[in-house]
């Protein structure tokens, strides 16, 4: 059977290879205008793609103070409501902040990097070699090392966040998607949809030390922790499930059904709810954590990918890539307020939202 992870990206395989390259604007010397403000290692760091830049789909008035940045796996685009699009010969996929920095990290799961930019000056700043088709990133409590999920090297890349440099590569069969790390750095936990397995790995020993058990058939896909890292929440695209792990036993302590082909989720911050993206009924799902039931199924439209909620718990993004648009929903009211339409062919596979 064919991964899931291509499954879900078929028409990028397809498309890709006829996509022209876009023509745009090269700002000279706009990689770096934020040094001031960066992790020492991307101050003498050189980039070494030159991707070209472009003027962006509008942001909607509803999010004036915040930052969105949206990761278009087809198009090949890393763009930024309301300022610039950046173009690469490769696939954004998924999208990261570091902790205690404005630096955001974009994987290329059609390559064998990781592109770096400061989200609030929007700027593209470095790209880092990992192994091949990353697909999410994580960072250490310490803040000394990121972890990416090379899912088509069914690895993880050790990379020293002070050299940006891969400094050591963690074998893991099950092909990971998505990470997740221990409050206290020690074990990172990694979604296989391709071995249908959650693999817990040892940073120090960095090798695979166990599997939580789950039901035979599941494909674990996106994965998200609670506030306080005890529990994490689990995609299943086969079951239709949300899975709740307890990290203290490495068990399945509860599950909803929330419908066909759950993907990526987050949690809503100052609140009790998990938001998850349900491609097959295209369908931004609300979980109350505690309890594990359905608080509220909005549609998004064709294709739910990705959501993304606001720092301060008011604003939900939930991305269609069928229809390339992304839906703002205001969540004091469970209202959709704005959707923005996106360039033909972009495939918007993450969304982040930053400030306010």
């Amino acid at each position: 059977m064919m991964p899931l992870f291509i499954r879900h990206h078929a028409q990028f395989w397809r498309i890709m290879l006829t996509l022209a390259a876009l023509v745009a604007i090269i700002f000279a010397g706009y990689h770096f205008t934020a040094q001031n403000n960066l992790p020492k290692a991307l101050k003498t760091l050189s980039a070494a793609v030159s991707p070209t830049v472009s003027s962006s789909a509008p942001l909607p008035s509803e999010l004036h103070g915040y930052t969105v940045a949206v990761a278009n796996t087809l198009s090949g685009q890393v763009t930024f409501l309301g300022g610039v699009s950046y173009q690469f010969h490769g696939a954004p996929h998924g999208m990261a902040i570091q902790p205690g920095t404005d630096t955001l990290w974009v994987t290329n799961s059609n390559g064998s990097d990781i592109w770096i930019f400061n989200m609030a000056q929007q700027t593209y700043l470095a790209d880092v070699p990992v192994g091949v088709s990353p697909t999410h990133v994580v960072f250490s409590p310490d803040g000394k090392t990121a972890y990416s999920a090379d899912f088509s090297e069914s690895a993880v890349s050790v990379i020293n966040l002070a050299t940006l440099k891969t400094i050591a590569t963690i074998p893991v069969p099950g092909g990971p998607h998505q990470l997740s790390i221990s409050p206290n750095g020690a074990y990172l936990y990694a979604a296989c949809p391709a071995g249908g397995s959650i693999d817990i790995i040892s940073t120090s020993a960095r090798a695979v030390i166990g599997k939580i058990p789950v039901t035979s058939g599941t494909e674990p896909y996106g994965m998200v922790e609670d506030p306080d890292q005890r529990y994490l929440y689990v995609t299943d695209t086969t079951y239709g499930r949300v899975l709740k792990i307890d990290t203290q036993t490495n068990t399945v302590v509860a599950s909803v059904y929330v419908g066909a082909r759950p993907l990526l989720e987050t949690i809503v911050p100052h609140t009790e709810y998990l938001a998850v993206a349900v491609s097959g009924s295209g369908e931004a799902v609300i979980i109350n954590r505690d309890t594990m039931h359905i608080v509220r199924q909005i549609p998004v439209g064709a294709y739910s990918n990705a959501v993304a909620a606001s720092p301060d718990g008011k604003w939900l993004i939930a991305a269609d890539s069928e229809n390339n648009t992304l839906s703002i929903l205001q969540l004091a009211d469970w209202k959709i307020v704005a959707v923005v339409a996106l360039p033909a062919a972009s495939y918007p596979n993450d969304v982040i939202i930053y400030g306010s």
